[in-house]
């Protein structure tokens, strides 16, 4: 029984260790394109009761949309400075380990 227990504690652990690591990838299918639209969305508020904050996937509200070759496309959240210098047309470049174009 106690071996039993065991194994399935390590099984368990090992399905939900590869679903955490997955998971942080998975989210970008389009990591690089051509920048097809560009888009400013007001910057809104979670709110709690009397408690208000910013929502952390929508802090600066400039987004650009990015198309690879194989027609699939992507929101990306970017800075001012690169919504403002960015046009459409231009290659697109994701760092995932910076989570910011290059």
């Amino acid at each position: 029984m106690k071996k039993v227990t065991v194994i399935l504690s390590v099984l368990l652990l090992v399905v939900f260790l590869g679903l955490i690591f997955a998971g942080c990838s998975s989210s970008i299918t389009v990591s690089r394109g051509e920048i097809v639209s560009k888009k400013y969305e007001k910057p809104y508020l979670a709110s709690f009761s009397i408690f208000k904050i910013k929502d952390p996937r929508n802090v600066s509200g400039y987004m650009v949309l990015v198309q690879n070759d194989e027609l699939e496309t992507q929101w990306f959240y970017v800075s001012e400075e690169y919504y403002l210098e960015a046009n459409v047309g231009d290659f697109f470049v994701y760092n995932s380990t910076l989570h910011e174009p290059v």
